[in-house]
């Protein structure tokens, strides 16, 4: 016989337990309507709050003062871009997204690349490019790019400031900076000159009175090497001058490159402070713009002068290191070409060592510094993806080490090369110069590479040869030539003879002849005084490219 239940036994009916279950369940079911109520009331709120708070960085996005674009570091499309980018660059929101940054920044695709990856490492967030404005101009700008995370997808948030005001004023500094140095260097090199013009003239005379062949051409040896080394000091002086803020890389070896400045240091120091000079053996090449590098030595040379007060030595040294040998610096792997730059000066304290590099600070008396040479400097390195780096105490000196990566050695043996003289092929080449001398040289060195040369010292003259049975295949013509529109009588003679190759030759730089309107680019320019194999290779560049002036 089965038990009864307790609640029977104690006289409570089986309907009331079923009751009382109920209950207990549709007691639950009430509570947990209430908390999914309860929940679905709260994940509206969050939902709302969510919203809003969107709409409020968007609205902070598209109405912010400052340019903003979100990047895409994969592909270079701008994601999006707010009011202030549209009115910034010329272009609706709606055409910037349809856009890559490589439409709008003027650097190669290789270092926009590079700096959005650095960005999106978080390794660096500053960068200094040119942009490209819907109605062509440029504008220099300060790009500060960090990654967000958006929907699971790694973009770039990049703020931008328009900074070609700043960047114009710190040129103009510079330049004048520039001219200041060169009206100290311009005693030291009428000196040179004096020396180099007595070599020649002393030469040229015993040519003259010589009569064993010999000697004579060993006379003329030497009146070419005075003539080169008077052409490099102009070069040198020239380039330095020249307001142009284009980069023109080329691989050196920076040991050739010191000691080819050394003698217009030591005129520029002055001679109560000795340069010395430390070569490391066998120093391997690097990529640098020869005319920066001058322009860097010679910051920080005229500030350790500055610092010396008074007699001291300066020191240079060169060497070549890898980032395992320099444990105290964060420098990148990879081989590095270093050199240092120390003086026996008064030294820097830890605060103004920490400023040293910021454009316009200088702890020089009003009117003697303009403060923007040690953040030129700085610059120059950064766009050589090199560095700079400050030891200094009280007392103790300075020493600025710099550090160049390393260029590839083939680059340098190719450039070393002895280049092979072409001859010409029976050619008709028009000469375009007003100085007759300089004419009648560019004419035999013409006939010596078996051209047929045609000579002309007006424009009248040249239009000439353009109805002759031998009408010219190129025309050299040189761009300083007085009261002549260059660009306007060469769009007359290539409309004339179609595909009339064009060299121009110029005394002034590159910069010069672009700004003529004549746009002067790589192999259609050669700059005064050229050599005999440096004409016979431009020449044949452009004669078998078949290349012309493309400007008109």
């Amino acid at each position: 016989m089965h038990p009864e239940p307790t609640l029977l036994r104690a006289g409570v009916p089986l309907g009331l337990i079923g009751v009382l279950a109920i209950a207990c369940i549709l007691a639950a079911l009430w509570h947990w309507r209430r908390r999914v109520r309860d929940t679905n009331r709260a994940l509206q709120q969050v939902h709302a709050e969510l919203r809003d708070s969107q709409a409020s960085f968007r609205e902070l996005f598209l109405n912010h003062n400052a340019i903003n674009l979100i990047v895409d570091p994969a592909s270079g499309s701008i994601i999006e871009a707010n009011h202030a980018a549209a009115r910034f660059y010329g272009y609706t929101r709606k055409q910037l997204r349809r856009m890559r940054i490589q439409d709008i920044n003027t650097h190669s695709e290789a270092e926009i690349q590079s700096a959005m990856q650095q960005a999106d490492a978080g390794a660096r967030v500053h960068f200094e490019f040119r942009h490209r404005l819907a109605d062509n101009s440029l504008r220099d700008v300060a790009v500060f790019s960090g990654p967000i995370r958006v929907r699971g997808r790694l973009l770039l948030h990049s703020i931008i400031h328009d900074v070609t005001t700043e960047k114009e004023l710190e040129r103009e500094l510079v330049q004048a900076q520039k001219l200041e140095t060169i009206g100290r260097l311009a005693s030291g090199v009428a000196h040179d000159y004096t020396n180099i013009l007595g070599v020649i003239m002393g030469y040229a005379e015993l040519a003259l009175h010589e009569n064993q062949q010999e000697e004579i051409g060993e006379y003329l040896r030497e009146i070419t090497l005075a003539a080169e080394r008077s052409a490099c000091i102009t070069r040198r002086l020239l380039a330095f001058a020249r307001n142009d803020s284009a980069q023109q890389p080329q691989v050196l070896d920076l040991n050739k490159a010191i000691h080819g400045l050394l003698n217009m240091l030591r005129r520029l120091i002055g001679e109560e402070v000795e340069i010395r000079f430390e070569p490391a053996p066998e120093l391997w090449p690097v990529r640098v713009d020869p005319i920066q590098f001058d322009q860097v030595l010679i910051n920080l040379c005229v500030n350790a002068r500055d610092a010396i007060k008074g007699f001291g030595t300066i020191t240079l040294q060169t060497s070549c290191i890898t980032a395992e040998q320099k444990q105290d610096s964060d420098l990148p792997e990879g081989e590095w070409v270093e050199i240092a730059v120390k003086d026996t000066g008064c030294g820097m304290d830890k605060t103004t060592a920490g400023r040293a590099f910021d454009p316009f600070y200088t702890t020089k008396e009003a009117g003697k510094g303009t403060g923007i040479g040690l953040s030129t400097v700085r610059n120059v390195m950064e766009s050589h993806g090199g560095r700079i780096d400050l030891h200094s105490h009280p007392g103790q000196g300075s020493c600025f080490r710099l550090t160049f990566p390393r260029a590839l050695d083939n680059e340098l043996v190719a450039r070393e090369q002895e280049p092979r003289i072409p001859h010409g092929k029976g050619e008709c080449i028009l000469v375009l110069d007003s100085l007759a001398a300089s004419q009648r040289m560019i004419a035999d060195m013409l006939m010596r590479l078996e051209y047929c040369p045609l000579l002309a010292s007006t424009p009248e003259e040249a239009l000439q040869y353009t109805t002759r049975h031998d009408t010219p295949h190129l025309l050299i013509c040189d761009t300083a030539m007085e009261g002549i529109d260059m660009a306007a009588l060469l769009h007359e003679m290539q409309l004339r003879v179609p595909g009339l190759g064009v060299l121009f030759i110029s005394g002034h730089g590159k910069d010069y002849v672009k700004r003529a309107g004549l746009c002067a680019e790589g192999r259609n320019y050669l700059h005064k005084p050229f050599s005999y194999p440096q004409l016979a290779l431009r020449l044949r560049q452009l004669l078998d490219t078949g290349e012309k002036h493309t400007s008109l």
